[in-house]
């Protein structure tokens, strides 16, 4: 591959003016929607368990903590 040949493309690339559209939601912040969205399904299923007097909110606490 030749120096000018790579050169010569790269400047046609820069020299493009096509309008582009960053995606909805593409912010860097999906990691912590991602937990957080983990965290109220987790919450709903412990607060659910908890009000139906079984013992599977305890066991999943326990294995949401390591403790299984």
């Amino acid at each position: 591959t030749r120096r000018e040949t790579i050169m010569q493309a790269v400047r046609r690339q820069l020299a493009r003016r096509e309008r582009t559209e960053i995606p909805e939601l593409w912010d860097g912040r999906a990691a912590s929607r991602i937990v957080g969205i983990l965290v109220e399904r987790l919450m709903h299923n412990l607060h659910g368990a908890a009000s139906s007097g079984s013992g599977d909110a305890l066991a999943l606490s326990a294995s949401a903590s390591g403790q299984m």
